[in-house]
């Protein structure tokens, strides 16, 4: 089950040389070249045809869970937005930050942001007097296909999002310990019309899990990715600013390693998960060839 898999199995991840960023030619993301972008974005899933996408611009909010130190649904919200004006996401840790980000007082956080762009990652710690530091350059958003670089693992399973409700589930397995549960078409609820939309993410082998809550598509205001400082004040490094140990380790949280990986991808090098090109999308999964299980829970 998801809940048996959130184990502590802390992993050293290689991170990638130097990532030459627009590489990857960007057409709009609002017309039909969209799958243009996600062809050159990443590989095809594997065990499928479908292959469920990020909406390219939206937010939700998740819960961050961690075995250790011990949290438990503390307050997050994730922004995205990928068109070919921005490619950039926030993850606002509102209530916790990345257990990865306090190495030397292991038990205790506080609010963050790591601001994600085509010029790296960075940190955002008010309560750790870090107004903004330069965590890598070797890093790029995740495009909204990432999930075509995983395999179909299981169907019709089920997972809890954000909100303690049981959703069945499709199951994808990136690797390293990377997992994702999104909306199954055989979901009573939310089949029809949220099908692919993310349940939870296992994130990788360090026992963070995320649950997520209701997205919300559209526009997102470019104001939201501007980094917290000037030029000046950002491109200080983290090892510098908050020492090398905690730099060393937040370089280990799964979502820069997710950010590392897309680097790596739109570069040419091997990206965890590649496989061999599928058929192209349709514009809907297919139909339910079996009926929805009796047990799928309704959305409140």
């Amino acid at each position: 089950t998801f809940e048996s898999n959130e184990m502590l199995r802390f992993a050293i991840l290689a991170l990638a040389l130097l990532c030459p960023v627009a590489s990857v030619p960007m057409l709009s993301a609002r017309d039909s070249g969209l799958d243009n972008i996600i062809e050159l974005s990443n590989p095809a899933c594997s065990g499928t045809e479908f292959c469920p996408t990020w909406p390219v611009e939206f937010k939700a909010p998740f819960g961050l869970y961690s075995f250790l130190p011990a949290i438990v649904n503390a307050s997050s919200f994730f922004y995205y937005t990928y068109t070919e004006e921005l490619q950039a996401q926030l993850v606002d840790y509102v209530e916790k930050c990345s257990p990865f980000t306090t190495v030397s007082t292991f038990f205790a956080s506080s609010p963050c942001r790591l601001y994600f762009t085509v010029d790296g990652v960075f940190l955002h710690q008010p309560g750790r007097n870090v107004q903004c530091c330069l965590l890598t350059s070797d890093a790029a958003p995740p495009p909204p296909a990432f999930l075509r670089g995983y395999t179909l693992s299981r169907e019709n399973v089920t997972a809890r999002d954000m909100y303690g409700q049981a959703v069945t589930c499709d199951e994808w397995d990136g690797g390293d310990g990377f997992k994702h549960w999104t909306v199954s078409r055989l979901d009573r609820a939310r089949g029809r019309d949220y099908w692919g939309r993310p349940v939870a993410s296992q994130q990788g082998p360090v026992g963070v899990s995320w649950r997520w809550g209701r997205f919300e598509a559209g526009p997102q205001d470019s104001e939201l990715f501007n980094l917290p400082s000037d030029t000046r004040v950002c491109s200080q490094s983290c090892p510098v600013v908050i020492g090398e140990e905690a730099a060393a380790a937040l370089l280990q949280a799964p979502e820069v390693q997710m950010a590392v990986a897309a680097c790596q991808r739109r570069s040419g090098r091997p990206w965890l998960g590649d496989h061999a090109p599928l058929p192209s999308l349709t514009a809907s999964p297919p139909a339910a060839s079996v009926p929805a299980p009796a047990g799928a829970v309704a959305a409140a």
